[in-house]
């Protein structure tokens, strides 16, 4: 496979899908059933997605049956889903992009670090980054499949 294919087999998913995906929502749920069934492609987040999905969650509860699902959903998507983590040039370098979220500028360098091509976010308005593909969870079949 040539480094351009692989390109366009790595897929960054937002953190916004994983919580709506935890909290039933159909239209995650499908993205996410469809996504970890995709064969000869690569499935990335970040370990702030990641971080962010379990505060998110998590919330103020402390009840232990709560706090295990969120347990077992995590250690699924971990199982399914390449990690990236980040360091300060990372950050350094959302900081310095000009589109106003600051956080999805992290996701985005995050997965640009992975040569992510498409990314699938709720949040599609405040990923306008040159050179990917941005999917909706409702749409999510019209990913380019290579």
């Amino acid at each position: 496979m040539s480094s351009v294919d692989k390109r366009f087999r790595r897929i960054y998913i937002d953190t916004n899908v994983f919580v709506g995906c935890f909290r039933q929502r159909k239209v995650d749920v499908n993205a996410i059933e469809y996504l970890f069934k995709l064969k000869n492609y690569e499935l990335y987040t970040s370990t702030l997605a990641i971080s962010q999905t379990i505060s998110i969650l998590q919330g103020k509860s402390k009840d232990h049956v709560f706090c295990s699902n969120i347990k077992t959903f995590v250690e699924r998507v971990m199982h399914k889903v390449k990690v990236i983590g980040f360091s300060a040039s990372d950050i350094e370098k959302a900081l310095s992009l000009t589109t106003i979220d600051m956080e999805d500028n992290i996701q985005f360098v995050l997965g640009e670090k992975m040569s992510c091509y498409t990314y699938v976010t709720n949040n599609i308005k405040d990923f306008r980054y040159n050179n990917i593909e941005v999917v909706e969870p409702a749409h999510i079949r019209n990913i380019s499949i290579l």
